[in-house]
């Protein structure tokens, strides 16, 4: 009887763990997906701007003729402020330039409330070649 009683507060307690480590996962899955369906709407959304960008950077410097963006490097991170929260989020999208391999940029923009680009914070963080700037 004491045996019976015990292994049964034993299943019910490994179902409790179940339950939890069952719900704990289902909601990572969920945000995983939220966070992969907000990266589809912002790359989606650049890339209907993306003239905008290939022209913004041809203007940093005129011995820049052609841009190509690598869509899958786009990243977002909170932007650095010496706080640990920040000072916003920002998104950063990253290329190759005159048709060189080793060649690279970088652009940086603020993102909104909705975490969506703002078009007019674009800011070229680096233009080189080689791991030195092109001047």
């Amino acid at each position: 009887m004491k045996n019976k009683r015990v292994t049964l507060i034993a299943l019910s307690v490994a179902m409790v763990f179940v339950l939890i480590a069952g719900v704990g996962i289902g909601v990572k899955v969920h945000m995983d997906r939220q966070k992969q369906e907000l990266r589809e709407r912002q790359i989606n959304y650049l890339k209907k701007h993306e003239k905008e960008i290939v022209d913004y950077i041809k203007e940093q410097n005129p011995r820049v003729t052609s841009v190509s963006i690598d869509w899958s490097q786009t990243n977002t991170g909170t932007i650095g402020n010496g706080l640990p929260q920040g000072s916003g989020e920002a998104i950063r999208v990253f290329g190759k330039f005159n048709n060189h391999n080793n060649s690279g940029w970088t652009i940086q923009m603020d993102l909104d409330k909705e975490h969506m680009p703002i078009m007019e914070s674009m800011s070229l963080d680096s233009l080189s070649i080689g791991g030195k700037v092109y001047d």
